[in-house]
């Protein structure tokens, strides 16, 4: 699997450019790490490739498939991201947050099947969010939180993995947890990771490369 992004330029409708020319690529086993200021276009970025941004200009295809030509239930299945909005629907437990990554395979009326349930209880093993998958979403501290959104990707079992700041608010252990795992979900599950962070030294212990974002363009650290 690969995602490749050709001449990509990245923007709101109506204002300037923030990043323009982008030609990189990553491959399923690989963990990257996006950096920049705050303000450079990291997460305009990362819903671009996801198509949540219209594009303007350039192709992002995933194994040679224009992205922003998928249907939505099939891109679901091929693309899952985390993003830093809190989840906070009352009365909602861990687990059935988890569960909700199973949406683009049973539906939202759908109910899990036997194989459903077991990639749910693999995601939550693989999180360690076993321990407090009953407990309601609200009595969770962030690093708990971000875990759980985490396993919700993961139990999509999609190829490509995008998050935008994982590492946000949480502690030095937490940060640590996180980019650690981030490295084994591309290593061992052989998925394409792809995540923005400000822990730039704690990335490049457990990255395959970098990408900087800085003065509109995006260059790759090897």
């Amino acid at each position: 699997m690969e995602l490749k992004l050709n001449n990509v330029t990245i923007g709101y409708k109506g204002g300037e450019a923030l990043c323009s020319d982008i030609n990189v690529s990553a491959k399923s086993g690989e963990a990257i790490a996006l950096i920049g200021s705050n303000g450079a276009g990291k997460s305009t970025l990362l819903r671009s490739i996801a198509s949540l941004v219209k594009l303007r200009s350039g192709l992002v295809t995933l194994d040679g498939e224009e992205i922003g030509k998928m249907a939505v239930e099939k891109r679901a299945q091929m693309i899952s991201m985390v993003t830093t909005e809190n989840i906070g629907i009352a009365y909602t437990t861990a687990k059935q947050i988890i569960a909700l990554g199973r949406v683009p395979y049973s539906g939202w009326a759908g109910k899990l099947s036997v194989e459903d349930q077991n990639i749910v209880e693999q995601a939550m093993e693989r999180t360690n969010t076993t321990a407090f998958a009953n407990r309601t979403i609200d009595t969770l501290s962030d690093g708990q939180r971000q875990r759980v959104m985490l396993a919700r990707a993961l139990a999509q079992t999609t190829p490509l993995l995008l998050l935008d700041e994982p590492t946000a608010f949480l502690d030095p252990e937490n940060r640590e947890m996180i980019i650690r795992l981030l490295w084994e979900l591309a290593s061992e599950m052989n998925k394409i990771v792809i995540y923005s962070t400000h822990e730039v030294e704690l990335a490049k212990r457990a990255t395959t490369r970098c990408w900087e974002m800085k003065n509109r363009a995006l260059s790759v650290d090897k």
